[in-house]
């Protein structure tokens, strides 16, 4: 990116927090917890707001889990189940970020001033780096410690739905196979508008599992060829529901096929 002379100025290092998508069973263990991780709260609870934001500090002699807010006022973190669901947790990580970068939005939020909503998976060019703020391409400022941000430079094959670039880069490695179709493969290689290059470790396997149609079915559907095939599954769901979400894919992505093909149509008409 440099070397192309699409990044420009120093550098501003950030903590962007990755989401460590724990269960409610894991938040409400404090053994889990570890000093420098973050708590933020998604919904009101007893003692805190929905938005607050503690810094976890450690265990007390009690074994109860220790944390500070923005303010500095120390607390212990309640981890009862009915408080666990009301609360995410986040690992710190660097991201250093400059002019020109591409970033990618990972939870909702607002921006400084309040008045627009940040959306889950919005991407944004950042403008210019002040002392607190990154402004946006639109004009919209951020929060330097706003934390919910990625670059956006390499996307699943979900997030990328209704996007377009110039150059695809589709890395798809045999462990992924399992989640791998015609349709996903289909929105992956769509994107681009001039080329697309795929990289794989398995170029026969690949081939094989994306010239099959991966289209959802019916939950009934599905019980009855688990159960038709375990009959032991009726008694345990998990392994529905990990077919389920292999099987599952969004209703979007077919109608984005139908309007592609569409717009296709339209321009060939308007060329001839």
């Amino acid at each position: 990116m440099r070397a192309q002379d699409r990044l420009k100025g120093a550098e501003k290092r950030l903590n962007r927090l990755r989401n460590l998508n724990w269960t409610t069973a894991e938040k409400s263990a404090a053994r889990n917890y570890e000093t420098g991780q973050i708590v933020q709260f998604i919904r009101n609870a007893r003692g805190f707001k929905a938005g607050e934001r503690l810094t976890i500090l450690g265990k007390d002699a009690e074994g109860r889990v220790l944390c500070r807010n923005e303010e500095g006022e120390a607390k212990v973190l309640a981890l009862g189940l009915e408080h666990a669901e009301k609360f995410q947790v986040y690992r710190p990580e660097a991201m250093d970020v400059a002019v020109g970068e591409q970033i990618r939005i990972t939870q909702g939020g607002s921006t400084v001033c309040g008045n627009h909503r940040l959306e889950n998976g919005s991407v944004y060019k950042v403008k210019k780096i002040t002392e607190d703020h990154l402004v946006l391409n639109n004009g919209w400022r951020l929060d330097l410690g706003y934390g919910h941000l990625t670059h956006a430079y390499v996307m699943t094959s979900h997030a990328v739905q209704g996007r377009d670039v110039d150059e695809v880069i589709i890395s798809e490695g045999s462990e992924s196979f399992v989640a791998a179709d015609a349709e996903q493969f289909y929105v992956s290689a769509s994107r681009g508008k001039s080329a697309v290059r795929v990289y794989t470790d398995d170029k026969a396997g690949l081939k094989s599992v994306i010239a099959e149609y991966g289209g959802r079915k019916a939950a009934i559907e599905l019980v009855d060829e688990s159960q038709s095939q375990n009959p032991e599954s009726r008694y345990n769901p998990i392994p529905l529901l990990l077919e389920t979400k292999r099987k599952e894919k969004s209703d979007r992505e077919r109608a984005e096929k139908r309007v592609f093909e569409m717009r296709r149509g339209e321009n060939m008409r308007d060329a001839i």
